[in-house]
């Protein structure tokens, strides 16, 4: 699997690519959003499935990002902060970055590749969406 961060600003939460004749799909996705001190830092976790063996997670941002990679018990401890807590009396219902250096003038920029957790990861930017899929083609994930 490859990850994709795509600036500038977009306005898309992302998708997976993969070879043609293959399926995947995400039916579940769990993100955490942090702020701090003006710095947005986004944490993902999907489930993915289908018969793809390989296919590229492309996440559209506005910035050149930093990747990491965490421990998959954040979003345990997230859910335990925040699930509500049941009434005690009886009734119904429950309280109901880096500036980004610029451009390339056309087509795909890969800026680096990296081996972040278990994923090889690509960070790369695009001008306009056909180079996009030009390199996804290229690159055996559309």
């Amino acid at each position: 699997m490859a990850t994709f961060y795509l600036t500038p600003i977009s306005l898309a939460d992302g998708g997976l690519f993969t070879q043609l004749y293959r399926d995947i799909y995400e039916p579940n996705q769990l993100a955490m959003i942090i702020f701090d001190d003006m710095v947005e830092k986004i944490i993902f976790q999907i489930d993915y499935e289908g018969d793809a063996e390989d296919f590229a997670w492309v996440i559209p941002v506005p910035a050149y990002p930093k990747l990491f990679s965490v421990e998959d018990e954040i979003f345990y401890e997230l859910h335990e902060l925040t699930k509500p807590t049941p009434p005690s009396s009886f009734g119904c219902g429950w309280g109901a970055g880096i500036p980004f250096p610029g451009l390339e003038d056309e087509g795909v920029h890969v800026w680096e590749e990296n081996q972040v957790g278990i994923y090889h990861t690509t960070t790369l930017s695009a001008t306009d969406p056909n180079s996009l899929v030009v390199w996804l083609n290229d690159n055996g994930y559309a």
